[in-house]
């Protein structure tokens, strides 16, 4: 049977120099991390299934960024920034935009 991590409360593995997730990951008690969509130098979106809806199987993509700066406040800085971003797609309705459902941060993570 495949390795569960569960990230909600308690660091990752390697703490948040460790960037990538892996798969069986299950973020916030809800989202199972089943692969790497893509990535960049601005972070790393998953596959996950939404296990909210144990009766089907509901892919998501996650997206995650990196935010390995050294500097607390230019983290805290791209944290605000990104949970910006999510605010504003948040509010957009459009066939090329993506739906946003969910944001949290996890031990500096987001």
């Amino acid at each position: 049977m495949p390795e569960t991590t569960q990230f909600g409360g308690a660091a990752p593995p390697g703490g948040s120099n460790d960037v990538t997730l892996k798969p069986n990951s299950i973020l916030q008690n809800r989202y199972k991390i089943t692969g790497v969509l893509g990535g960049g130098g601005m972070g790393t979106v998953y596959q996950a299934r939404d296990l909210n809806f144990p009766d089907v199987r509901k892919l998501v993509a996650i997206k995650e960024m990196q935010n390995l700066s050294n500097d607390p406040s230019v983290r805290q800085t791209a944290l605000r920034n990104f949970r910006r971003e999510a605010n504003i797609l948040a509010t957009l309705s459009h066939p090329a935009t993506p739906k946003i459902f969910d944001f949290f941060d996890i031990n500096d993570r987001a």
